[in-house]
């Protein structure tokens, strides 16, 4: 997820500024985007366990060189970058060709395993049991697992980009309110006197 960030530099050095009304713009801003995420996890419906929309989350902190920034994230659900932008399969990147994972590539993608996952998935959602062609009996969920891992492995999964779309879409809305509580602070910080020398970077 982007994350804005704020660079001061006044007269060629950083200054500490009380950042009360950016602050304040981004709280709001965060809560937002936490909510239009959650909102399209329903609608999308990938929170089957609830764990996910629960986990949604965002910071606003600061760092040593005084860029102040916010960040968003979902700490007890490592996966969710998985559900927002999907995996390449090992034979097929088709149903997310952006994105920036692959089954197989080496490369430790989550927690846990994904049979273990798709176990998990199929006893939470729950789904209905499938029949087998040949025998016209009911596979077990084990058996159901297994099929449906091998399925995701082969051609991954499609992204539903339910955390960056809210991020866009209310970015549009506070971009402007953002850098007006910018100059709010910088109004209190300078008591209405901005020095010409002053640089402000706005980034995402």
């Amino acid at each position: 997820m982007p994350s804005i960030q704020l660079n001061i530099t006044w007269a060629g050095v950083q200054s500490p500024i009380l950042f009360k009304y950016l602050n304040d713009a981004l709280k709001k801003f965060g809560k937002d985007v936490v909510k239009i995420g959650r909102g399209n996890l329903k609608e999308q419906k990938k929170n089957s366990t609830g764990n996910l929309s629960k986990s949604l989350s965002y910071v606003i902190a600061d760092n040593k060189e005084d860029i102040v920034y916010i960040e968003f994230d979902a700490p007890n659900a490592s996966y969710w970058k998985f559900v927002n932008w999907g995996v390449k399969g090992l034979i097929s990147s088709a149903k997310a060709p952006e994105s920036p994972f692959q089954f197989g590539s080496g490369k430790k993608q989550a927690k846990g395993t994904l049979r273990g996952g798709i176990d998990s998935w199929i006893k939470n959602k729950p789904i209905t049991q499938w029949q087998s062609r040949k025998t016209g009996r009911f596979l077990s969920y084990k058996q159901m697992s297994s099929m449906i891992s091998r399925e995701v492995y082969l051609n991954g999964i499609a992204p539903s980009y339910f955390y960056s779309s809210a991020f866009d879409r209310m970015w549009k809305r506070y971009r402007y309110k953002i850098e007006d509580a910018i100059g709010e602070d910088y109004a209190v910080f300078t008591e209405g006197k901005v020095p010409s020398e002053l640089m402000i970077n706005l980034n995402i």
